[in-house]
């Protein structure tokens, strides 16, 4: 019996497809995400995204409020994390998605936010994303970036945890917890703590290529500038950050809504 080649060769070529797009699928998977988040989020989420791009000055993109307590967490008086039985979990919970949609909302890593009319006089700028306040009866929080590193995103279909989510390789990682840690933002600080009482704001910062002249401004000693400098002389660098609310004019030149 004759070997049917034609029918070897269609089968080999739909396998290849197949390999290929299930390749280039989990390639772009962050951007296509980032595109799925946008549309879905509805009207308010494509103007903030388009007036990011559009870099005119002001973002149409409103701060949402968060308040964490021991029912769980509530967006603008809604539920969106579900009480748990470790309430620092189920608050670290929160703040990993809170992080995550505030990239997404700044365009991701790869984002193209802010036009260079924005960096004009400013090096620094930012998104404010949310305001948390933390009710009394969760307490100290702690523990943020061990959380981020060792727990996986539910939606992340190749497995990343979620800070391998929020960057995008090696050197941006290292980027991220090197500025981070300079500037003495959450996550990038181990041992920072979220207390009750205190406002704190969720941010999406773009430095642009070459803008260095003041984003090294009260760093902490033994920082490695270099690197930094190198990262920022070459790249636009987006990342998304925790700081107090009240030091949010410290870190960011300009805030754009």
């Amino acid at each position: 019996m004759k070997k049917n080649k034609s029918g070897s060769a269609f089968g080999m070529t739909v396998l290849v497809s197949a390999i290929l797009l299930i390749a280039g699928i989990a390639l772009f998977w962050p951007i296509l995400q980032g595109i799925y988040n946008t549309i879905t989020g509805g009207g308010n989420s494509v103007s903030c995204t388009l007036s990011l791009i559009q870099g005119k000055g002001t973002a149409k993109c409103p701060v949402q409020e968060v308040k964490i307590t021991n029912n769980g967490a509530e967006l603008n008086g809604k539920s969106f994390i579900a009480k748990s039985d470790n309430s620092k979990q189920m608050a670290n919970e929160a703040f990993a998605n809170m992080l995550k949609q505030c990239m997404g909302s700044g365009g991701g890593y790869n984002s193209n936010a802010f036009s260079r009319d924005d960096f004009v006089s400013d090096n620094a700028v930012c998104l404010e994303c949310f305001k948390v306040k933390i009710d009394n009866s969760v307490g100290k929080i702690d523990g943020l970036l061990y959380y981020l590193r060792d727990t996986k995103d539910p939606s992340s279909i190749s497995g990343d945890t979620y800070l391998k989510g929020l960057t995008k390789n090696p050197d941006h990682l290292r980027a991220y917890m090197e500025y981070g840690a300079a500037k003495e933002l959450a996550p990038s600080v181990s041992t920072y703590a979220f207390n009750p009482g205190q406002d704190y704001s969720i941010f999406f910062l773009g430095i642009k290529k070459g803008e260095t002249s003041h984003i090294w401004y009260k760093v902490k000693a033994g920082t490695q500038l270099d690197f930094l400098k190198a990262i920022f002389s070459n790249n636009d660098a987006y990342f998304a950050y925790i700081v107090e609310s009240n030091k949010l004019g410290e870190i960011c030149d300009r805030k754009v809504n």
